[in-house]
């Protein structure tokens, strides 16, 4: 199976459930390369988005320490 830096494995489940999905969302001659396929390259989006998701977080929480900081006196 194909791993990534992210902690996930894609499993021969994931890969059936895929390969069902794609069927049944018009791609009738997929294949289990496609299915593995797709997994991948939102397996890498879905990375990314968790990555911007904590940056905006961070980026979010920066300013209420420098104002608490402030409101403190330190």
């Amino acid at each position: 199976m194909t791993k990534k830096n992210t902690g996930y494995q894609i499993n021969e489940k994931d890969i059936e459930a895929t390969l069902k999905y794609l069927k049944l969302n018009g791609e009738l001659e997929a294949t289990r390369e496609d299915a593995i396929q797709y997994l991948e390259e939102h397996q890498v989006m879905a990375h990314v988005a968790a990555h911007k998701i904590v940056e905006d977080e961070q980026l979010a929480i920066a300013p209420k320490k420098e104002v608490k900081k402030l409101e403190s006196g330190d």
